[in-house]
């Protein structure tokens, strides 16, 4: 990136006019160095030319040559021989002047979200839910991300452009039909199929993402201030959509069967129940029988909607498929939901949901409303790749490749670390998690790892109540078993310098 000696020019105009008595070669170095601190000159970005510049600002090269030179004494620049003068890429640091200004800049500023934003968004923000991420993409561990590379992108490219060069009309104008029918359809008997639903074309909602099927639901199915039980730990996706709609939400304990809300008799009875049943999110436990029969008679004796997040049944290692809570509503109290981005790849931001009769048409008016429909075409492509089997087929080989890595996993980390670690999960899904020995701070240890390029979110951050444990989920599913190995190293390395300070 280079920095456009305009943009300079405009702003030593502007600061001759506020500052007209001050020296020429020190307004320049005090408008640079201003810029570097505010961020308006990123790092990397390379400055002009001394010459280049002087001409352009009609002043002396010298002048220039001034505020460049100091400015590479105080650290906020760097020359590279025979290639020009850029702003430092490198960490400045605490005790140098760069160092020190950038913190009284920072202390100064203040923040820019504070007199915007509503209080609601202040919540949904400060919930640290939002996993961290890297230059250069994704890599080990980051949760809930496919296998990308191995994707059939061209026969799905070939699908996609099909779609877009014979669309049907209806898809170009204002859609009202809560997603493309024929998708509905192949969606629908695949559901029955697969997931034992009791599920019918008409049922079925295309939504743009899990999120949107949050926010819908909630908007739709809630007051503000109305109680919604929610898994401890859990999703945090949901909790910030839940928050946003301003729902008052009371986190529940997840033990071994999943949801126990008979461990809590005071709670409120609620309006919205939102659980994971088949893969517990993060945990990875499976929902017993018992107490799924048992929460259906909860949410019908008290009126209660069940969203069922179904979010990665397709990838199940051990044993037959699991039914889907669904499917064993008589009531019509549960409400499925499901996304593509687990099985195909998360930029293609399509999700679903299963709603009783009687909700159908209501929230599909009300999609229409917020949010307008979309995307036919590519849903449309869709419908065709679950037709032709290509859907199928491609989760079978993802489901190998999947059972494999989380092997590479859980050996080259013992490996390292010279024993096995506490796994919870496993026997789905694409991640799994570790917990911590007793005095290593899980969130500490996942930003030393970030230092080193590995994302390791950690697990204290998915409680909404007290006792939250120490742990790290790691997921496999997107990384080659090469860079698995190298990871987990890394991971050894940081756990046991982390554990070596907690003990001393």
């Amino acid at each position: 990136m280079k920095v456009a000696v305009e943009a300079l020019q405009a702003g030593l105009v502007l600061d001759l006019q506020q500052n007209p008595g001050m020296p020429m070669n020190k307004r320049l170095y005090r408008l640079l160095r201003q810029r570097i601190l505010l961020g308006d000159l990123p790092a990397g970005a390379k400055l002009p030319a001394t010459r280049q510049l002087a001409d352009a600002l009609n002043i002396a090269r010298n002048t220039v040559l001034f505020a460049f030179e100091q400015l590479q004494v105080e650290g906020f620049v760097e020359t590279r021989t025979g290639d020009g003068t850029y702003i430092a890429t490198t960490r400045m640091p605490a005790g140098s002047a760069a160092g020190k200004a950038q913190r009284k800049v920072a202390e100064r500023l203040p923040d820019p979200v504070a007199p915007v934003l509503s209080r609601r968004a202040h919540d949904v923000l400060g919930q640290q839910f939002m996993s961290p991420r890297i230059s250069g993409g994704t890599g080990a561990f980051m949760p809930g991300v496919p296998a990308i590379d191995d994707f059939p992108l061209l026969k799905w490219q070939r699908l996609v452009q099909q779609m877009h060069r014979l669309p049907d009309r209806t898809w170009l104008s204002y859609p009202r039909e809560g997603g493309v029918h024929e998708l509905k359809v192949a969606l629908s008997q695949h559901l029955r199929l697969t997931r034992a639903l009791q599920c019918r074309p008409e049922q079925v909602i295309i939504t743009s993402g899990t999120q949107q099927s949050l926010d819908l639901l909630a908007r739709g199915l809630t007051d503000h201030g109305d109680d919604v039980w929610l898994e401890d730990p859990g999703y945090n996706g949901a909790r910030s959509a839940l928050l946003a709609a301003g729902s008052t939400l009371h986190p529940i304990p997840v033990d071994d069967e999943g949801l126990n809300w008979e461990a809590s008799p005071t709670l409120p009875a609620p309006r919205l129940i939102y659980i994971t049943p088949s893969h517990q999110y993060p945990m990875g436990c499976v929902m017993s029988l018992p107490r799924r029969r048992a929460l259906l008679a909860y949410a019908r004796a008290h009126d209660s909607w069940i969203l069922e997040d179904d979010y990665d049944s397709e990838f199940r290692y051990h044993g037959p498929p699991l039914a889907a809570l669904q499917g064993l509503d008589d009531a019509g109290r549960t409400i499925y939901m499901g996304t593509f981005s687990k099985v195909m790849y998360p930029g293609l931001h399509l999700a679903y949901i299963v709603v009783p009769d009687g909700l159908a048409m209501p929230l599909i008016r009300l999609q229409a409303r917020l949010y307008r429909e979309g995307q036919y075409p590519l849903q449309a492509a869709l419908a065709e790749f679950l037709g032709s089997g290509q859907f199928a087929s491609h989760i079978r080989k993802m489901r190998s490749l999947y059972w494999q890595r989380q092997q590479v996993l859980r050996h080259s980390l013992a490996d390292a670390l010279g024993e096995a670690p506490m796994w919870c999960g496993g026997s789905a899904g694409l991640h799994l998690v570790t917990l911590l020995p007793e005095g290593i701070d899980d969130v500490q240890l996942s930003q030393r790892l970030l230092q080193r390029r590995i994302i390791a979110p950690a697990l204290s951050l998915h409680y909404g109540g007290a006792h939250a444990r120490q742990g790290l989920m790691l997921g496999y599913a997107g990384v080659k078993e090469a860079d698995i190995e190298t990871a987990a190293r890394i991971l050894a390395e940081e756990w046991t310098a982390a554990g070596t300070r907690a003990n001393v």
